[in-house]
């Protein structure tokens, strides 16, 4: 039971804390909404992850090593990426918005937490780590009764959902302490590093199509 408790927080951690897609997002909109919204972002992409953990604890994963299901998810994720991007630095440079914190507009709490859902779906090296993790999972015995499975998923999202909350909350006190220009133009810097993942995506995906 410790051996499976340990493998899901040291898991948990390894996966959440990195950086990627979705914490450029948590970034993104965490600076130019607050705690709200970057804790929005972080819980909706704890769906997708939960998603992937339970298809794999229950063995199903192989299902999304079909090519097809792969590419459509890496063409989905691209135009989702390059769409975030692109609304994202639109958003920050419209002229209607102004220097004040009191005019920022007020968060989108479901629409964060969509785009962290839909983030974490359809990102492919989300998939990739739970088909590569089968193996370890079985080894461990995560996969023998039902009670390890749950003791496994209750430890690694335990620790997924407490790092949510804590970057969340560097983040919303980071944007108080930053001046509202450089909120901002450190939001336009993080929608530009996620249409630059999209772009790099979309070179994955036609090399994976084409080759």
């Amino acid at each position: 039971m410790l051996n499976l408790i340990s493998l899901g927080i040291v898991m948990g951690f390894a996966f959440a804390a990195p950086p990627g897609i979705v914490a450029a997002e948590t970034f993104r909109r965490g600076i130019a909404r607050g705690f709200p919204a970057a804790l929005s972002v972080q819980l909706g992409s704890l769906i997708g992850d939960a998603t992937y953990c339970l298809l794999a604890l229950a063995g199903a994963a192989m299902l999304a090593q079909n090519p097809l299901t792969q590419h459509a998810l890496g063409v989905f994720s691209v135009f989702l990426l390059l769409y975030l991007a692109i609304t994202g630095i639109r958003a920050e440079l419209a002229p209607a918005r102004l220097s004040t914190r009191s005019n920022i507009q007020p968060t989108n709490a479901r629409g964060a937490f969509a785009t962290g859902m839909f983030l974490s779906l359809t990102n492919p090296w989300a998939i990739g780590y739970w088909l590569s993790l089968g193996g370890a999972l079985a080894a461990s015995g995560a996969m023998e009764s039902g009670a390890a499975m749950a003791l496994f998923f209750v430890s690694f999202f335990g620790v997924c959902a407490a790092y949510a909350v804590g970057i969340a909350l560097l983040i919303g006190v980071a944007r108080r302490a930053l001046p509202v220009p450089a909120a901002r133009w450190i939001s336009i810097a993080s929608s530009a590093a996620i249409g630059i993942l999209g772009i790099g995506l979309a070179w994955q995906v036609m090399q994976t199509m084409f080759v």
